[in-house]
C-alpha cells in the first residue's frame, strides 16, 4: 500500500514538472510574437508598433538615438 502511493506521488511530480515546462514555453513565446502592427528595430531587435516607430527608407527604429547609431555604424 504504502509503496503504491510513493509511485502514484512520483508520477504525479513528474506529471507537474512536465505541464510547467510546457506552460512556460507557451508563454515565452506569447511574448516573443508581436500582437499587432509591429515593425523590428534595426538597432536593438525589438518589435514596436508601426505607429511608433521612426521610419528611415525602409529600416525602422524604437527611437532617435537608435536611429542616430545605425546612421554613425554605416558611415
Amino acid at each position: 500500500m504504502f509503496r503504491s502511493l510513493i509511485i502514484i506521488a512520483i508520477i504525479g511530480l513528474i506529471f507537474i514538472i512536465i505541464k510547467k515546462r510546457f506552460l512556460s514555453t507557451d508563454k515565452a513565446q506569447a511574448r516573443n510574437t508581436p500582437s499587432k502592427e509591429t515593425v523590428r528595430c534595426e538597432q536593438c531587435d525589438i518589435f514596436i508598433e508601426t505607429d511608433d516607430a521612426i521610419a528611415d527608407a525602409n529600416r525602422f527604429f524604437c527611437c532617435q538615438e537608435h536611429q542616430q547609431v545605425w546612421h554613425n555604424r554605416s558611415d
